[in-house]
């Protein structure tokens, strides 16, 4: 962890009490006119440069780098308290751990991660299992990548992740220990937790079970609009009230809670907290492959917005609000719109023509602004209109008006008319000349990216990350799989991959007597994706005329 403060000459008083602290450490250097003076310290020296920095840290000219980055005065002092402060514990490792265990109503409660600038832990406020979607059967399943992105925004924001004692893998591992499903229909020790969605409390995820009852808590005392439980259970829920009432007096478990066999209400479980529904992809820029330059572009012009306003409302500058990504089905136009999703940590809206079109007169351009509304509600926001052509054709050549109200609609949304804020339209399209020209002008979908088919080292690029997770055989060779390819999309070639491990599970499958599948034990650990298992794939995957 290199700290690297950058100050000028000031009229300040405070200035020769500066040059004094910053000029007695060996790195001490300045520039030529005009004259700045720089000093770097080492994660060692951390109270020396909190004390540089409770000097110089205010003035306007001061430029603080950790590394090569950029980083905010505030966010340094504290990592570099944090840090201070584990270097004087007794037990380092136990100060990283966020020391001792706390008892709450859920039982004994401590920091989940090694570090304590990441606040997840195992109480039903910060807990780990905020994260994932409760199913209609009444299963949540951890969403083990939000999670992980979660913990590493976490650590970016906080710098967490230039401190020395911080190690991304010991970050994984904790999650990977995890578990990947909660079932409170079957432990004991889990409850459904509930939110207000449609006027209603539902489950919307689960919560640690809450040890200490409240006596005297009867269902007459329960909310209205909450009694009973469901069909076949004799009007009581599947979950004991007296078990989970709190002692802050708050409700008892609602009987409306999932019950073994039964379905929530419809909409009833939407993922992640209730008080946002937001959702994130988790696909990252590492799962696109061979779209380097379009990569670039994006980030520039559409993530930039995104993560960092400020620069472009200090510069005057208006960003790029829409995005028309035009190619080939299957060549990674809705995954790299997931991925800039993802890296902005920004809401996902996919709209696909079929949803949005309807038969009743002006329900079509309501359904329109009903997208927009909930992007702007949770921005940071990317709209993917999937087949824009399928909603936005030329003018010039539809035949009825209701497609050209339609049209006028998207228009009017996409112009500013109405204060999107922090949004980002993109577009994509197999046939960009059916698009009504319009879109394309500024301010609407004027960045226009065409995705072709991948060369030969985009499919070798491709290839290495669909295979990245497979066990391969020596004989495996990438770049011949490449070359041989011509014509693949990205999609085919993930096809590819897929079949080649679905022949390698059938030469070890076998059947029993009754037709059921049978796999030998000790057999999983030795498979490994050969040469053969490929070249027997090949003709199965055809690409199509497009």
């Amino acid at each position: 962890m290199l700290i690297t403060v950058e100050f000028r000459r000031t009229g300040s008083r405070d200035f020769a009490r500066a040059l004094e602290l910053a000029s007695g450490h060996p790195t001490f250097a300045s520039t030529p006119p005009p004259v700045r003076f720089r000093v770097r310290y080492t994660q060692d020296e951390a109270e020396a440069c909190e004390a540089l920095l409770a000097v110089v840290g205010a003035w306007s000219q001061t430029r603080l780098l950790l590394g090569e980055h950029p980083v905010d005065r505030q966010r340094l002092a504290h990592l570099l308290a944090c840090y201070r402060a584990r270097l004087a514990a007794p037990d380092r490792r136990a100060y990283c751990q966020g020391g001792e265990v706390h008892e709450t109503q859920v039982g004994p409660v401590r920091q989940l991660f090694p570090c304590r600038l990441i606040p997840i832990s195992e109480s039903n406020h910060h807990g780990w299992f905020q994260y994932g979607r409760l199913t209609r059967e009444g299963v949540f399943l951890v969403d083990k990548g939000l999670l992980r992105h979660t913990v590493r925004e976490a650590a970016h924001r906080t710098l967490a992740e230039h401190c020395p004692a911080f190690f991304s893998a010991e970050v994984d591992g904790v999650v990977d220990r995890l578990p990947d499903r909660i079932h409170p229909q079957r432990d004991g020790g889990w409850t459904y937790r509930e939110g207000w969605v449609d006027g209603r409390f539902v489950p919307v995820g689960v919560e640690k079970r809450r040890r200490e009852p409240v006596a005297g808590v009867s269902s007459a005392a329960r909310p209205a609009g909450r009694q009973g439980g469901p069909a076949g259970d004799s009007g009581r829920s599947w979950e004991d009230p007296a078990a989970t009432a709190v002692a802050d007096g708050a409700r008892a478990a609602p009987s409306h809670s999932v019950a073994p066999g039964s379905r929530p209400a419809e909409g009833s479980a939407p993922t992640g907290p209730v008080t946002e529904r937001r959702t994130v992809p988790a696909v990252r820029y590492g799962d696109v492959g061979g779209l380097t330059r379009q990569l670039r572009v994006i980030r520039e012009n559409l993530e930039l917005p995104l993560r960092y306003p400020e620069l472009f409302t200090h510069l005057g500058v208006e960003p790029h609000r829409g995005l028309l990504l035009a190619g080939p089905p299957g060549t990674g136009k809705t995954l790299l719109t997931k991925a800039l999703a993802t890296e902005c940590q920004a809401h996902f809206c996919i709209v696909n023509g079929p949803e949005i079109i309807s038969k009743w007169h002006g329900e079509s351009e309501a359904n329109l602004r009903r997208v927009f509304d909930e992007a702007r509600l949770l921005a940071p926001a990317v709209v993917l209109i999937d087949e824009i052509d399928s909603i936005a054709p030329d003018r010039s050549r539809v035949t009825h008006n209701h497609e050209a109200v339609l049209v006028s609609q998207l228009l009017a949304l996409l112009d500013g008319l109405i204060d999107r804020g922090a949004v980002v339209v993109v577009g994509t399209t197999n046939r960009p000349e059916l698009v009504d020209p319009a879109l394309r002008r500024p301010g609407r979908l004027d960045l226009v990216l065409e995705i072709g088919m991948p060369d030969a080292q985009a499919r070798e690029e491709i290839l290495r990350i669909h295979t990245g997770r497979m066990p391969l055989h020596p004989d495996v060779d990438v770049p011949e799989l490449a070359r041989r390819t011509e014509g693949f999309a990205g999609a085919h070639l993930g096809s590819l991959c897929r079949e080649a491990g679905l022949e390698c599970m059938r030469e070890v499958l076998e059947f029993s007597a009754d037709g059921e599948f049978v796999l030998p034990p000790g057999v999983v650990d030795g498979l490994r994706v050969r040469r053969s298992h490929f070249e027997r794939a090949l003709p199965t995957v055809t690409p199509g005329r497009y």
